[in-house]
Formats: structure tokens, sequence, C-alpha cells
């Protein structure tokens, strides 16, 4: 199993899309998909993050974004009744 590569600057190697590694995701088949959001604007606009296989990306550098390691998780809704707080 690789190390995680959240927050590490990449690009794709046959579509030149370039951005930081925001999730990764690890099927049961082995196969490991980087969630890449790009850190510009294109005409303007913003860029939809893109999803590649991490044989298909090349490591650029680290990045100035790093994840927060005490910072709380989940979304903005209470939990639901019944199941106990993580938090």
């Amino acid at each position: 199993m690789t190390a995680l590569t959240i927050s590490v600057k990449k690009q794709d190697k046959i579509s030149g899309f370039t951005g930081i590694v925001t999730s990764e995701t690890r099927y049961l088949n082995g196969c490991i998909r980087l969630c890449i959001s790009p850190q510009s604007l294109h005409e303007g606009k913003v860029i939809g993050d893109e999803y590649f296989d991490d044989t298909q990306v090349e490591i650029l550098g680290d990045s100035d974004v790093k994840p927060e390691k005490d910072a709380k998780v989940g979304g903005s809704r209470p939990a639901p009744k019944g199941v106990p707080n993580p938090r």
C-alpha cells in the first residue's frame, strides 16, 4: 500500500491537467484514483476537479496547502439520533 498523496501538486501525464490532490479513492481491485483540484481559473471561470489513476500522474512538488490535523470533520449537520457524535 502506498502512502497518501493528499496536498501534493501533481500533473496528468496525458492531458497536462495540473493541480493539488484533494482526495484519494482506493478500490477493492487495487485501483487508486486521485482527485486533482486545479489552482487556477480558465478564461476567468472555475475549472472542476478531475479524477485520474495514480499511475497516470506525476509529482510536481509539495503544495503550500496542508490538511489541518485538528480540524473538525464532517458536515454542518448534527449527527443522526442514536449515533454517537464523533467529535
